[in-house]
């Protein structure tokens, strides 16, 4: 079995679950948009924001970004 690339890992999560690749995928790109703007203190920060919208459901958005934006700039943790 061939080793794949985050794009080739991408592909084939979109392929087996298109919605919810699909949104992994966006939210991966937001990260390394972020990360080229402001490194992780720019991601941290947008990730507050965007999970303290909901306090009920925070926990959930934290840990869906965190594990999404995992090895972005090699430093990225939640």
């Amino acid at each position: 079995m061939p080793i794949l690339s985050d794009r080739g890992i991408g592909q084939k999560r979109i392929m087996e679950d298109p919605l919810a690749g699909a949104l992994e995928l966006a939210i991966r790109e937001i990260g390394e948009v972020l990360f080229l703007q402001g490194g992780v203190e720019l991601m941290g920060a947008v990730l507050e924001r965007v999970a303290g919208r909901h306090p009920k459901s925070y926990g959930h958005r934290a840990s869906l970004a965190d594990h999404v934006w995992e090895g972005i700039g090699e430093q990225w943790w939640c």
